[in-house]
């Protein structure tokens, strides 16, 4: 069965493509622009005996891509603070096709942000950037490579916020496939056509390894590693900035025998408040991250997590090892 991206476009022809564009990807890997060659490549598909561009033709190289398909591309927007209430001027959707789009979103990072001075054991100062360039460049081509097109109104967008990275793309995972098989290195192609050319272009490895690389090139350089979240209808990757940045801004730890004596002085329904509260806050929370947040002991917790689920105040959603906790 044909992939999604690799179907007709029936009405265009070879011309509705970008010749030249196509050519500039091209030469640089040492291939040459025919039929024969864009045909393998997902590019070009026969239909009614004509050549004509498949979908991933015109996203990735089509002359007129915004009129068929107008949300394929990145949008970047910088926050004032850590939620969508203050942009900061006007969003950048960025002009080109979607493969320009990626190294215009390095651009509009580099723009925004300020490289980080630290010393290193040999008295030298050096600079980082807040976030991890390889590790976002690799987030960005993943997105590129594996985002539902199919989905209307919905890009790849990054967002930039005073504590944190956030590139989200639209489609949750393909059927029969987990973030446990993405961090595992398992390879399931979405966009089939999209997912050669960039294989070709050597823009992605072939073999499944996004999430190695990202969490090593994080690692590398001390920087936290990305959180992967399946948010609705999007894949969300949220990449926090370097420790010597001071852009963070975590909560205070607390003492663990001080919070122990402390959630030990709370009522049940104070307890119960302070779950809600942490369910309210954080994203796609389970019972570790509650329990880190409140500081309730696991044993209460459970207590306190079943009778807020028996009362309907609360619901578990999506499979045990992998769901979280919402309000209902």
């Amino acid at each position: 069965m044909s992939a999604w991206d690799q179907e007709p476009m029936p009405g265009l022809g070879r011309d509705d493509l970008d010749h030249d564009l196509i050519k500039r990807w091209l030469d640089p890997v040492g291939e040459r622009q025919t039929d024969s060659k864009l045909r393998s490549l997902g590019v070009l598909t026969e239909y009614g005996g004509e050549l004509v561009p498949t979908r991933a033709g015109i996203i990735l190289f089509g002359r007129e891509r915004e009129d068929y398909f107008p949300d394929a591309q990145i949008r970047c927007v910088r926050f004032r603070g850590t939620d969508k209430s203050h942009p900061i001027g006007a969003r950048d959707d960025l002009q080109g096709t979607i493969l320009e789009g990626i190294q215009a979103a390095l651009g509009f990072l580099e723009r925004n942000t300020d490289p980080v001075p630290v010393i290193t054991g040999r008295a030298q100062r050096q600079q980082l950037d807040p976030y991890p360039p390889l590790a976002v460049r690799e987030v960005l081509n993943n997105a590129v490579t594996h985002a539902d097109y199919a989905v209307g109104g919905a890009s790849i967008f990054l967002a930039l916020f005073s504590d944190r990275l956030e590139i989200s793309s639209p489609g949750t995972w393909p059927p029969g496939f987990s973030r446990e098989d993405f961090e595992s290195g398992v390879s399931l192609r979405r966009n089939k056509a999209i997912s050669r050319v960039l294989t070709r272009l050597e823009i992605i490895e072939g073999y499944g390894s996004g999430f190695d690389r990202i969490t090593t090139a994080c690692q590398a350089d001390g920087y936290p590693q990305p959180e992967w979240i399946e948010n609705g209808p999007q894949i969300k990757v949220v990449l926090r900035p370097h420790p010597a940045s001071g852009l963070s801004s975590p909560t205070p730890a607390i003492p663990e025998r001080a919070q122990r004596s402390s959630q030990a002085r709370m009522t049940t329904e104070e307890r119960h408040a302070a779950v809600l509260a942490a369910i309210d806050e954080l994203e796609r929370p389970n019972t570790v991250d509650i329990q880190r947040r409140t500081g309730i002991p696991t044993r209460s917790l459970g207590r306190d997590l079943g009778s807020l689920r028996e009362a309907g105040v609360i619901e578990f959603v999506g499979a045990p090892q992998t769901g979280f906790y919402r309000r209902k």
